[in-house]
């Protein structure tokens, strides 16, 4: 891959993987190449390359574990961008990307970047983590457990600080 790989994903059936590069161009476009996993699997065959024309400088990506859904964070414009994958694998050139804001218009969005995303096991949540040099911010996002779209905004908390958060999965399914 010629860029700078932020992040990757499996896909629900286990067999693409999904590698988010943000810096494949000039324009700072986000890019997703796609790799197939084959029976005897190997990294040698990229799939294809998709550019997200409109979504730029992309920090992570999270594939949601059963449906086509990719979430997208981007670390600039602090928002959360989801999209659908056809087949499991290439994004279609009219697939519409939904927008989420990740930060209340309360704070100063130019002064945080988006670092982190991860969602539950039970699909029922994703989590977005924006930080600043003194604040950061977790946005918690309601999903459609069974379509994985976006509900609603769900929590957000804040707390005062530095350094570099990670947000990661350890949510335990019953």
């Amino acid at each position: 891959i010629a860029g700078d790989v932020h992040s990757i994903a499996w896909s629900p059936s286990g067999r693409n993987l999904h590698a988010l590069d943000s810096h494949t161009s000039q324009q700072l476009s986000t890019s997703i190449t796609n790799f197939r996993i084959s029976e005897d699997p190997t990294l040698q065959d990229v799939v294809g390359v998709d550019v997200l024309g409109n979504v730029t400088n992309a920090s992570q990506i999270v594939a949601h574990p059963t449906e086509t859904l990719m979430y997208i964070v981007t670390k600039d414009t602090n928002e959360l961008a989801v999209l659908s994958l056809a087949c499991d694998t290439l994004v279609n050139t009219s697939t519409v990307v939904l927008r989420y804001k990740l930060l209340p218009s309360s704070l100063d969005a130019t002064e945080f970047h988006t670092s982190s995303l991860a969602i539950s096991a039970s699909k029922s949540t994703l989590w977005a983590l924006s930080q600043s040099p003194r604040q950061a911010v977790i946005t918690s996002f309601t999903l459609n457990v069974t379509t994985g779209e976006v509900v609603n905004v769900a929590a957000r908390a804040s707390w005062q600080g530095v350094g570099e958060g990670q947000l990661t999965n350890c949510e335990t399914v019953q």
